[in-house]
């Protein structure tokens, strides 16, 4: 093996473990915002408020799995398939998801009433839901793709801009605002994921890496479609006890 077979070897396990140490700094620092402002907001919202909130993120849990049709998950097998066309992978999948979570929308938009009554939300609680839904695609494709690529610093970016904004302008409307908390909150974690899901699609025209690419398109629902039940179901674990405690008890 060559020198510059075992530098570029000791590069990566440098930047991976790098990255790894950055990956758990920043998890800790968004917990940490998650454990302080917790408090605040069950003081600021009533019990059925802050219910309806935490049935409203578990809900995005569980569907965005189907929204993004599990595109994140072939990223990696991507990255060694074609590692010089990534960028256009990635936005071949933009386009994908992109166009599935629309249908999705409009589709739950027709049927709000039905799916509001399902989901123990109110129609313009749903609305938002899916609006947040809709923003997911872009921001899970570009994380990966950073992820896959050791860029730690613009995934960080990216979680400590959702952490701070979302809590930031969910105080602001909270307290500024007269009206229902619960769909002020909402409107508090939605918009920040609009505005980058937004910016990703502007950067992805900007570079000019979205396309309809069909041989992509089997590649990726090949590798990801069935794996979405299985997601799906790991999410159940986690967040099903809001949703069965909501519909046994209430809000």
């Amino acid at each position: 093996m060559g020198k510059s077979s075992l530098g570029s070897q000791t590069g990566s396990k440098g930047t991976a473990l790098k990255a790894g140490v950055w990956y758990v700094i920043s998890n800790v620092v968004v917990k940490a915002i998650s454990v302080i402002t917790t408090p605040v907001f069950t003081r600021l919202l009533s019990t059925e408020e802050y219910g309806t909130v935490q049935t409203f993120v578990s809900w995005h849990t569980l569907l965005l799995p189907l929204f993004t049709l599990n595109l994140t998950y072939s990223i990696g097998r991507a990255k060694l398939d074609y590692p010089d066309k990534l960028d256009e992978y990635i936005g071949s999948m933009q386009v994908l998801s992109g166009l599935f979570s629309l249908l999705l929308t409009i589709v739950s938009l027709i049927l709000v009433g039905p799916l509001s009554g399902l989901l123990e939300l109110s129609r313009s609680e749903t609305i938002i839901l899916m609006v947040y839904l809709l923003a997911g695609p872009a921001i899970a494709l570009y994380q990966n793709g950073f992820r896959y690529r050791y860029q730690y610093k613009q995934n960080i970016a990216i979680a400590w801009y959702t952490a701070v904004v979302t809590t930031v302008l969910s105080l602001v409307l909270i307290l500024l605002i007269s009206g229902d908390r619960a769909v002020l909150r909402m409107i508090g974690i939605s918009l920040p994921a609009v505005a980058l899901s937004v910016y990703f699609w502007t950067r992805s025209i900007k570079n000019k890496t979205l396309s309809i690419n069909k041989d992509y398109w089997v590649y990726g629902l090949k590798i990801s479609a069935p794996l979405i039940l299985h997601t799906i179901c790991m999410h159940i674990l986690s967040q099903s006890d809001r949703i069965f405690i909501t519909k046994i008890w209430g809000k």
